[in-house]
């Protein structure tokens, strides 16, 4: 895959939630398996990326999806119903991370946004160094962090703020 100028962005409409489940369970396992452990990668996808999640998440129309030949190679989620707003999903095709996809998922949720939206948050799992420097990178200051109640070290998440205005 190549460069991001060949991804477009737009907003998931219902026909897409079943592409997008496929997209969780075919990249989500293997990049988290070494992070987390292949069982606690498994229950993120079978928590977050099941039909039962996504689908009312896309009808709601709060998921944005990068798309390369009609292929999804990427996909953000936010919640702007809580304070500050939450981006609960961005993940880009192993090929295309680092190609510039990430940011323009990023700024195409944050576009989603209220405008009187001061900050909007977003977690990762502490262990995901890759997650931690991107989000450094794009603005998103460490807010706190919180063990995981398993006592499991990688399961420790990370709660990230950057301010909009």
């Amino acid at each position: 895959m190549a460069a991001s100028s060949l991804v477009t962005l737009r907003g998931a409409v219902e026909s897409d939630a079943e592409a997008i489940c496929d997209f969780g369970t075919r990249y989500v396992v293997d990049f988290y398996a070494p992070i987390l452990g292949a069982e606690a990668a498994q229950s993120q996808v079978d928590t977050w990326w099941s039909r039962a999640a996504m689908h009312p998440a896309v009808v709601a129309g709060i998921v944005i999806i990068a798309l390369r030949d009609r292929e999804i190679v990427g996909v953000a989620q936010v919640d702007i119903d809580l304070t500050p707003p939450m981006i609960w999903k961005l993940y880009v095709h192993p090929l295309l991370r680092g190609s510039g996809v990430g940011p323009r998922l990023l700024d195409a949720v944050i576009a989603r946004l209220p405008r009187d939206a001061a900050s909007v948050g977003i977690e990762h799992f502490t262990a995901n160094t890759r997650a931690g420097d991107f989000y450094e990178r794009e603005g998103f200051l460490v807010d706190r962090v919180e063990d995981a109640a398993s006592g499991d070290p990688r399961l420790r998440v990370t709660w990230r703020v950057k301010t909009l205005r």
